[in-house]
């Protein structure tokens, strides 16, 4: 697969109506630092399609395996292809925080104002597809 690529998940609890987001770390030395963000990261030449980079991802960061995604857009930032998917959690499997400060779900009636701008259209544009 192409370094290129970037793969975002946005993983949705129906019963608490929240989305799951990871507080990146505060490191100077990363892209965004200190904000939140869905899980995701950049797709590795061992990943077969952009649908399993973002479930390898996803697994890597939460310890969550997901069945079903759904490519939900595309768009381009710092010269990278990124795939959002959806998915919805099915409430049994525990999320762990392998990277970043925190890994929590998070009410979409009450998100925080520190979210990575990339992030925060497709918030609004999946948000609207589901209610």
């Amino acid at each position: 697969m192409n370094s290129n690529v970037a793969v975002n998940v946005f993983l949705y609890d129906p019963k608490t109506q929240s989305v799951l987001l990871q507080l990146r770390d505060n490191n100077p030395n990363i892209a965004n630092p200190n904000v939140w963000c869905f899980p995701g990261g950049g797709g590795e030449p061992e990943d077969d399609s952009v649908e399993a980079a973002a479930k390898r991802e996803l697994f890597e960061e939460t310890g969550y395996k997901v069945l079903d995604l759904q490519l939900v857009g595309t768009d381009t930032e710092y010269d990278k292809e990124r795939y959002f998917f959806f998915a919805e959690y099915d409430g049994v499997q525990k999320i762990e925080g392998h990277e970043g400060q925190k890994m929590e779900f998070i009410s979409l009636d009450a998100l925080p104002e520190n979210i990575w701008e990339g992030h925060i259209e497709w918030i609004e544009k999946i948000t609207q597809s589901i209610h």
